[in-house]
């Protein structure tokens, strides 16, 4: 089994904000089921060298919208990038070494909302182009294998279920 890890970035939405906001990008991990536990301990040794929050006493999160910003727990970093953006850079060699596919879909919410009268909502769009790539990744390095996406919980993503099981 193949497991499609996605997370998304930007407002999943067409609404007030679209023009202030126009980009939607939802990436995409994908990792082997066999590889899921070596994968994982590698990260949570990463996760152990994440400094300490000085309010919580608490390993600041590994929350890549929190380590860019400087918000949450890693309010005390802002600004130095050597932690905050340098741990996340940490991630690469993670993703070299055990040889992760990663995939993406993009779009411009202004574009789409102008040329369709009913446009796929943003997170579909996006999970259906990262979709297509998984397809592709699959049939050039994993013939015999199936994907199944991991994704949250949100309305949005139970709009994403829905286009998995109708495509599958």
């Amino acid at each position: 089994m193949i497991l499609a890890y996605m997370d998304e970035s930007g407002e999943a939405h067409y609404g007030k904000t679209m023009h202030r906001r126009p980009h939607f990008l939802r990436s995409c991990v994908i990792v082997r089921e066999n590889q899921l536990a070596s994968v994982e301990a590698a990260v949570q040794k990463l996760c152990s060298k994440l400094p300490l929050c000085s309010k919580t006493g608490q390993r600041c999160r590994f929350h890549a919208k929190d380590m860019f910003w400087g918000t949450g727990d890693w309010t005390e970093y802002k600004g130095n990038y050597d932690v905050t953006i340098g741990h996340m850079v940490d991630m690469f060699p993670i993703i070299r070494d055990h040889k992760l596919g990663i995939t993406f879909g993009h779009i411009e919410k202004p574009q789409i909302h102008k040329q369709y009268r009913n446009p796929i909502p943003p997170a579909v769009l996006t999970f259906i182009q990262c979709g297509h790539i998984v397809e592709d990744w699959l049939n050039t390095f994993a013939t015999d294998q199936r994907w199944l996406p991991c994704v949250g919980t949100s309305q949005h993503d139970k709009a994403i279920r829905e286009a998995f099981n109708t495509c599958r």
